[in-house]
């Protein structure tokens, strides 16, 4: 889906939310608007939650390509060691 549909999409759905608000009673307008919008005291909050949970993912992603990395590099140091062991007997 294209970024002009997206906003299209979305330009309708409000539209509509917006009708679906203006039906309700007071009560329920004034209710509806309060969970809509964000306080501005919430919106920093949230920004600092999203950037601390994406790098969050990063560290986790960091760690375990490292993890895989560890693996593989202990798998192949055993396995040379058992070649040296071996070979070394061999010249004996």
């Amino acid at each position: 889906m294209s970024t002009g549909e997206t906003q299209k999409r979305t330009r309708l759905s409000d539209r509509l939310l917006r009708r679906f608000v203006l039906r309700l009673s007071p009560f329920g307008r004034d209710l509806v608007r309060d969970l809509m919008t964000d306080s501005p005291q919430q919106i920093p909050l949230q920004k600092q939650t999203r950037l601390l949970e994406n790098r969050l993912d990063k560290a986790m992603i960091k760690y375990n390509e490292a993890l895989s990395i560890r693996r593989t590099y202990a798998t192949r140091i055993i396995a040379s060691s058992r070649t040296f062991t071996s070979s070394v007997e061999l010249e004996r």
